[in-house]
């Protein structure tokens, strides 16, 4: 028989081991997905495997976040995240089908940066404006469509998390959360956003998040926090992965020196203007 507290704490451990489980598949995908498109690079007349492997963390990622609100409220999805899921869904189409033929281009020796180049041997000058487009698709419009609908998953799911204003339980509250974080979840939560400011960086999104993702995040922390909500320990934790990426980003910049140089969106701004 299983003891009462364990049957109460299963439920209050579940957010945790949801995020768990995305980082863990994050990681297997992005790691297969390297070993397929620079070491296992596939036939040029057959679909890219490291895309390949992409699309299954885009397509496991949408069935996690729906169990991590399901487990984070009553049991129903919110309405919102049917919206970004169709928007997720949609950005990561656009992304998976120009992605798939840029590996194609460079197994043919053309060169990455596509939208920024000017001529190829042998290649007539009508097809430059295609790799541009390819380009676009992928590096630009794709991660915008993608990462933004991704990123505001994190937003609702902190909602989600927040106590209700109320001192009479009802059946639409959520979960009572524990007391504080388990000390195992705090190793959740610095790897879920270590690859969160992974898919930040590599996804060449750092403009988006900046400008976009937290202002929203402080704007919806401060109208709830006026309407009566409380923090909960989910909801703290979904706070700390948020503010944790920037420490990530800043190391990475640090790092790698890509302070030395603009970041991907502003540098293909500056080359579509200045030429």
């Amino acid at each position: 028989m299983i003891p009462m507290a364990s049957m109460d704490l299963a439920p209050a451990h579940r957010p945790w081991r949801l995020l768990l489980a995305h980082f863990a598949l994050g990681l297997s995908c992005d790691f297969a997905s390297t070993i397929y498109s620079y070491f296992l690079v596939t036939p040029i007349d057959l679909p890219d495997l490291g895309t390949l492997s992409i699309t299954l963390w885009l397509v496991l990622t949408v069935v996690i976040f729906r169990r991590l609100y399901r487990s984070l409220g009553d049991g129903s999805v919110p309405r919102i995240v049917d919206l970004l899921t169709v928007a997720f869904i949609f950005g990561s189409a656009v992304y998976i089908v120009a992605n798939s033929i840029q590996p194609k281009l460079w197994v043919l020796g053309y060169e990455d940066q596509l939208a920024h180049v000017t001529s190829y041997p042998g290649v007539d000058s009508k097809l430059l404006p295609i790799f541009r487009l390819i380009y676009f698709y992928d590096e630009v419009l794709g991660h915008v469509l993608m990462f933004v609908p991704y990123f505001l998953m994190f937003i609702v799911a902190y909602v989600c998390a927040l106590g209700r204003p109320t001192a009479i339980p009802t059946a639409a509250d959520p979960p009572a959360a524990p007391a504080r974080i388990p000390r195992w979840a705090y190793w959740v939560i610095g790897l879920e956003s270590l690859y969160l400011a992974w898919d930040i960086v590599e996804g060449q999104s750092v403009l988006l998040y900046f400008v976009v993702i937290l202002p929203i995040f402080v704007v919806v922390k401060l109208r709830y926090r006026a309407r009566g909500y409380v923090a909960t320990a989910f909801s703290r934790t979904i706070e700390v992965i948020l503010v944790m990426n920037l420490v990530w980003i800043f190391v990475w910049f640090a790092t790698v020196g890509r302070f030395h140089s603009l970041p991907q969106v502003l540098e293909t701004l500056k080359r579509a203007v200045l030429g």
